[in-house]
């Protein structure tokens, strides 16, 4: 096995290995570009898996994709559609871009969203694209940047394997073209790794692993099938499930205005949750004179944030509080395990339930907090998380039911 490792600072990028035979790295990668480049449309399939830095399992999700080379979008520069198989195995397109618009699929509703960026929070295109897209722009800015980046070129026998190391002082993520995203108060290490198997046989990559400090994802495409499609027979609106109503993403009265279903004044439904090790526990089993409850997310920066705060409640008003910790976006038990036990994470930290989530959440937007009373009644809701205020915010209701 033979391994090139190559330095760029600035200008200088992927040297020449050049010598007793080998690959030359940049010209290998260049005449992959190439190919990529030269695709108009395909189809295949991806497997996604996805992990926080607590999970020991990955999240598995397997869709079929068609995607068009698309001139005349100067943003992106693609269009496509995804499809996965809904609970009865039928199959739907889940996501999908056409150079306009984005369309995101809420099965459970329904609906289709449709995001023409108007109300966007970046100043990009917010659209993660396809496998080979994203291939063909991570070699792109390997080979043009000028960014502080640091890469090799393995040769494992039948593949090589390419390795690009971005060590910018802010994070890249590739949304068509690299992007460079808006601080984050939350990320402490920007650094992102890209992994890029190609196959020898053809010159086409086949896996991409990307791993970044809040979640590793690793994609992997089976049966390509290059330039059959014809771009002139795709319309994305004619792909939208049938009897799926649209709506438009952002417009006032159509978004929900907050997180948290439930307003103060409200009874808490009453639920049973299990934890990591699988007891179960109920809202009924709460005998303090104030139970916090809070709707959180493994991998959700400001629910990160806001457990020293949880931590420090639980201490001051040890004796009149109960707090319960409810992770609402799918984790898995090792990671709730792995979780609490890293953040020091004391009180019960339960495992949400589609039908407790949503009596409790509009969306799966967290963290929300509902404040009751020993009668389980809501007497403050708070959304999201501000550090200095939503603990000020906290403490307060807290007091005032004592």
């Amino acid at each position: 096995m033979k391994t090139l490792t190559l330095v760029t600072m600035a200008a200088a990028i992927l040297l020449l290995a050049g010598c007793h035979g080998e690959t030359d790295p940049e010209s290998y990668l260049a005449g992959v570009l190439k190919k990529l480049e030269g695709i108009d449309t395909a189809e295949y399939t991806e497997t996604l898996k996805a992990w926080t830095p607590y999970d020991t399992t990955a999240m598995v999700q397997q869709r079929t994709v068609i995607q068009y080379r698309n001139p005349a979008d100067t943003v992106i520069g693609v269009s496509f559609a995804q499809f996965r198989e809904d609970d009865r195995g039928n199959e739907y397109m889940c996501y999908g871009y056409d150079g306009t618009v984005r369309m995101v699929a809420y099965p459970e509703d329904s609906q289709m969203v449709v995001d023409n960026f108007t109300y966007s929070v970046v100043p990009f295109r917010f659209v993660s694209t396809p496998f080979l897209d994203t291939a063909e722009n991570i070699i792109r800015y390997a080979l043009e940047t000028g960014d502080s980046i640091t890469t090799s070129f393995e040769d494992l026998g039948t593949e090589y394997l390419f390795r690009l190391v971005i060590n910018e002082e802010t994070q890249i993520e590739f949304f068509g073209p690299a992007r460079r995203m808006p601080d984050n108060p939350y990320l402490t290490d920007p650094t992102g790794v890209y992994r890029i198997w190609i196959a020898k046989s053809d010159g086409m990559p086949y896996r991409i692993r990307r791993e970044m400090e809040h979640n590793t994802t690793d994609i992997t495409v089976a049966d390509v099938r290059l330039n059959t499609l014809s771009a002139e027979d795709f319309n994305l609106y004619d792909l939208v499930p049938e009897g799926y109503s649209f709506r438009e993403y952002g417009v006032r009265g159509q978004e929900p205005r907050l997180m948290s279903a439930l307003a103060a004044g409200d009874r808490a439904p009453e639920w049973t949750l299990e934890d990591a090790d699988g007891q179960s526990f109920s809202l009924s089993q709460t005998t303090a004179k104030v139970v916090l409850l809070n709707f959180t997310g493994i991998g959700c920066g400001p629910c990160l944030a806001a457990i020293p705060t949880l931590n420090a409640l639980a201490g001051k008003f040890a004796e009149d509080l109960e707090l319960v910790v409810i992770e609402s976006w799918g984790a898995k038990p090792a990671a709730l395990r792995n979780y609490a036990e890293k953040n020091g994470m004391t009180y019960k930290f339960l495992h949400g339930t589609d039908e407790v989530l949503d009596l409790y959440l509009t969306a799966r937007g967290v963290p929300v907090y509902y404040i009751l009373d020993s009668g389980h009644t809501v007497t403050e809701v708070l959304n999201g998380f501000t550090p200095g205020m939503t603990d000020a915010m906290m403490k307060e209701a807290i007091r005032r039911i004592l």
